[in-house]
């Protein structure tokens, strides 16, 4: 049922080819949980975009939380435009259009989403501004507090399915969660894919970990786990990222 899915993302591209892929990076970097759809090309075949197609993309990626749309050129956004306006009036102001690179802003509206993010949240992420409640994250809560460092040996660093898989991993703990690469660098919201992606920490990092919250032990233990796997994937599979 729609009321128990995250946001739906929408990829809309004048390329079938740039929507598919696009769309395969999302699932292969965020998972199958949250909903995704994706239309490129006009009616004819060629390069162009067209409302029926985005309308009926709109309605695979339903969501009652709502629906985020990335675009790639003006004319995707214009009739992406239509699309919303000819949608049901209950659903017209739960649908935006993300002013976002097509590819990173799919990537990061998805994870956001994932998380539990609201779809104001969502777009937010897509265009890599900070939400606003991340501007008042403490660096402390209620309960027990726990640190670990950790050596960073991925191939990739923390780019792309490695910073994914941190900050998925973070959202599902209540602590406040802040990690740091290298002494005296900045702590930032671990659970922010935006800043952690921000982060660029590449490959021999040292990563600190510092949380807050009744489940600060489990939440670092886990972290410093995840890290050490390599992020769960195989040293054929980290190359690629």
């Amino acid at each position: 049922m729609t009321q128990d899915r995250p946001v739906g993302i929408v990829v809309v591209s004048h390329s079938p080819d740039v929507a598919r892929g696009t769309a395969d990076m999302v699932r292969q970097m965020v998972g199958e949980e949250v909903p995704l759809a994706f239309c490129g090309g006009n009616s004819e075949g060629g390069l162009g975009t067209d409302v029926p197609a985005i309308m009926a993309a709109i309605d695979d990626a339903w969501s009652d939380l709502g629906v985020a749309i990335l675009v790639d050129l003006g004319g995707a956004e214009l009739n992406s435009e239509m699309a919303v306006e000819m949608q049901p009036a209950g659903r017209q102001s739960r649908i935006v259009i993300c002013d976002a690179p097509i590819v990173e802003g799919a990537v990061l509206a998805a994870t956001e989403a994932h998380g539990g993010g609201a779809l104001a949240d969502v777009k937010r992420a897509a265009e890599r501004c900070l939400p606003q409640v991340e501007a008042g994250v403490t660096d402390s809560a209620p309960g027990a507090s726990a640190t670990a460092e950790v050596l960073l040996s991925h191939p990739a660093g923390l780019h792309a399915r490695p910073s994914v898989k941190l900050t998925k991993l973070a959202k599902t703990y209540q602590s406040v969660i802040k990690v740091s690469a290298d002494s005296g660098g900045e702590w930032i919201d671990a659970k922010s894919i935006v800043r952690v992606m921000g982060a660029k920490a590449p490959r021999g990092s040292l990563l600190h970990f510092r949380a807050t919250g009744e489940d600060a032990d489990d939440a670092i233990a886990a972290l410093v786990a995840l890290v050490e796997s390599d992020f769960e994937e195989a040293s054929a599979d980290a190359t690629k990222s």
